[in-house]
Formats: C-alpha cells, sequence, structure tokens
C-alpha cells in the first residue's frame, strides 16, 4: 500500500478565491451568523491529520503522523486530546466508524503489510486486511461492525463478519488515490457507490460511477463529464453529490442537477450541510441555495484540509488538517 500524498492540495486560483470572498461568507446561510472555522485542538509543529470520522456528538477520532510517528487524537465532549498510539510501527491513513463502540482505522504495518485497527469502545483489536499489493486506498466504508468497505483505484473489498471477498471493476475504470479519500461512499450494502474515471475508445478520461446492486456494480447513467478524478458523498438514495475539478452533480433519486464547482479545479473531502448541503473541503459551501467561499485560519495561517465529518444531529463539521505550525482541528459554525 503506497502512502498517500500529505495535504489537502489547495490551488492558488482556490487560495485567492477563499481570501477575496470572506468578506461575503455571509449572504444565504441556513445559520444566523456567517458561516466560519473556529480552532479546537493544535498539535505538534511539524505534524498533519489526514483523516476524521465523527460517529456521535460527544465522540470523533482523528489520525495522522508526525515526525514519522503515527499521530491519533481523541474527542470526547468536551475536549481534544492526543491519545497513545496503540500499536508501534504502525502507519494508519484512514479512520472511519458507524458507531462510537465500531470506530476503524486503516493503515500498514512496519513491514507494509495491511492492516485494520478497530475500536470497540474499550480496546483497539488488530484486523487483518485483505492484501492490496502496492496500490493506495482511494476510499473506506464503515457500516457496521460486521460490514466494512475499503477500495483501490481497480478493485473494491468487502468484510462481511470478517472475511474479505475482492469485488472487480471495470478493467478501463481508475479510481484515483493521490491524497483524498473520497472515492467510495455508501449508506447499505445496496446503495454503495464508487466514482472515478473511463478511459473512452478515442482516449478521452470521462466521469464514471458505478453502484453496489447485490452481487455486482452497475453503471450508474451520468450527465457526461470530462474528468481525471472525482469525489464522492452518498447521503441516501436521494442525495448523492459527485465533485469533479471543474463540475458538481447532484442526485435527488430521480435526476441529475449539474453545477460550476466554484473553486475550480479543486476536489477535497466533502461533508453534508444540512439536508441539502455540503462542503467541499473546507472552503467551498453549498447551502442548498446558495455558494459561499469561506477561507479556514488557525493562528494567523491558512488551514488545509485533509478530512471532513460531519457532527451527528447539527450543521457543523470537524475538519483535520494541517497549517504552517502544524496539525489541526477545527470546527465549523452553522
Amino acid at each position: 500500500m503506497k502512502r498517500l500524498t500529505i495535504g489537502a492540495l489547495v490551488t492558488a486560483s482556490a487560495l485567492t478565491a477563499g481570501l477575496a470572498g470572506a468578506a461575503e461568507i455571509a449572504q444565504a446561510s441556513p445559520a444566523s451568523e456567517p458561516v466560519t472555522w473556529h480552532t479546537a485542538w493544535t498539535g505538534p509543529r511539524d505534524g498533519v491529520l489526514e483523516s476524521v470520522t465523527a460517529p456521535a456528538r460527544d465522540s470523533a477520532w482523528a489520525v495522522g503522523w508526525v515526525r514519522h510517528r503515527p499521530l491519533l487524537v481523541h474527542w470526547n465532549g468536551r475536549g481534544w486530546r492526543e491519545v497513545t498510539f496503540p500499536v508501534k510501527g504502525y502507519t494508519p491513513y484512514a479512520i472511519a466508524a458507524s458507531a462510537a463502540n465500531d470506530v476503524w482505522m486503516f493503515g500498514v504495518t512496519a513491514n507494509e503489510t495491511a492492516e485494520a485497527l478497530s475500536w470497540n469502545g474499550a480496546a483497539w483489536i488488530k484486523v487483518a486486511e485483505p492484501d492490496i499489493g502496492g496500490e493506495a486506498l482511494s476510499g473506506v466504508a464503515v457500516l457496521g461492525p460486521a460490514d466494512v468497505w475499503i477500495a483501490t483505484q481497480t478493485a473494491a473489498y468487502h468484510d462481511l463478519g470478517g472475511i474479505w471477498s475482492k469485488v472487480r471493476l471495470p478493467s478501463n475504470f481508475v479510481m484515483w488515490a493521490g491524497g483524498q479519500l473520497g472515492q467510495l461512499a455508501g449508506t447499505s450494502d445496496r446503495n454503495m457507490w464508487v466514482a472515478g474515471t473511463l478511459t473512452t475508445s478515442q482516449g478521452y478520461q470521462i466521469l464514471a460511477a458505478y453502484r453496489w446492486s447485490v452481487d455486482r456494480w452497475r453503471r450508474v447513467r451520468i450527465p457526461r463529464t470530462p474528468s481525471y478524478t472525482a469525489e464522492i458523498q452518498v447521503d441516501s438514495r436521494r442525495n448523492v453529490v459527485i465533485v469533479t475539478p471543474h463540475k458538481v452533480l447532484h442526485w435527488n433519486g430521480a435526476r441529475w442537477t449539474a453545477m460550476a464547482n466554484q473553486n475550480s479545479p479543486t476536489v477535497g473531502p466533502l461533508a453534508p450541510f444540512g439536508p441539502h448541503g455540503f462542503w467541499i473541503g473546507a472552503y467551498s459551501l453549498w447551502t442548498g441555495s446558495t455558494w459561499l467561499t469561506v477561507l479556514p485560519m488557525s493562528s494567523g495561517y491558512p488551514a488545509f484540509s485533509n478530512g471532513l465529518a460531519q457532527i451527528p444531529g447539527t450543521h457543523q463539521s470537524w475538519m483535520a488538517g494541517d497549517t504552517h505550525l502544524g496539525a489541526v482541528i477545527m470546527r465549523s459554525s452553522g
């Protein structure tokens, strides 16, 4: 398994757009005040957080590393604190959960063997991952203690009660895995999606999406969109968002709606915002009716988002990433 790129890549044009739009973010938010990001925790210098999950209001986890050692941070409802990493010689890539007592961490051991760690509410337990060779993770989804999905660029793997099965994808379909985990998402085994690119016979790269149906992947009809990468968020069968560098597509269960990606050409982690909105990275917010541009700042430095997670039962989200000073966790208003 290859190491994922450190940091969410934000282009200079996106940061410029964020600075220019920072004074205008209060125009049309569901919240009564402007939507902003507030620093909740700052970590060691040279540290970076890559992934965050929030199964409950009083439970959240984030993983990353600092100076070649793994970094694990926990929210207990009152504050964030770094906790002792449960194993030695481990490199974490992603963390996901279905409940406060069902948290999964994905990564590799010191000898580059893929291995997951599962938190049951009392202890971390080692769980074998499938052998994915040298491929990088491109997505993870935890639906329950015995129902876990992971994806690489060319295949998906499904764990039902400790038995992993490989689910092949079409040979000309690829999920990008250059720095973000977001090409696999779902709410159940009948509503699991992957997004990526297909290479046409003419050599063009176009957006493609597949949904798992009982025993195989079925291609989803989608507006033709040139793309080399995509992120996907699935909240229900009637609420699916796919983001490419230039276009945002929303599925409402009956039809697709296409919008321009306001911070083109950025693609970052996604998180829901209310019943009809979503974050793209921590910079672009679709409220359900209006695009807002937000620039997260921590201690006077721009913060780069590598992971997002909605806080259950709220419009707020956790953002895990880094600044010039090191690892950071921020919380959105709203």
